[in-house]
């Protein structure tokens, strides 16, 4: 809760946040910080049907983001970005 403040993709606090393994657990994705981020539902759900990507950050200098965030490309013949 201290290092995400809530959810990665908006301003839900920690309260309304899940734990998700950016590896995931059943394809050997530990439980520990280094793979733990905190989502809200929809973000959780939206990350989980691949629509956001979410992976570490080799920049491990101080200030540096702790995690990349990014947007799978549309398949559905849309332009448009996802908003997170």
């Amino acid at each position: 809760a201290l290092r995400d403040g809530g959810c990665l993709l908006c301003d839900r606090p920690p309260a309304e946040c899940q734990t998700h393994h950016v590896q995931p657990w059943a394809h050997g994705g530990r439980s520990d910080l280094d793979n733990l981020v905190l989502l809200c539902w929809s973000h959780h759900r939206q990350v989980d049907l691949e629509r956001w990507i979410i992976s570490r950050n080799p920049d491990r200098s101080p200030g540096a983001s702790h995690w990349i965030v990014s947007a799978t490309p549309c398949t559905d013949g849309a332009d448009e970005r996802r908003d997170p």
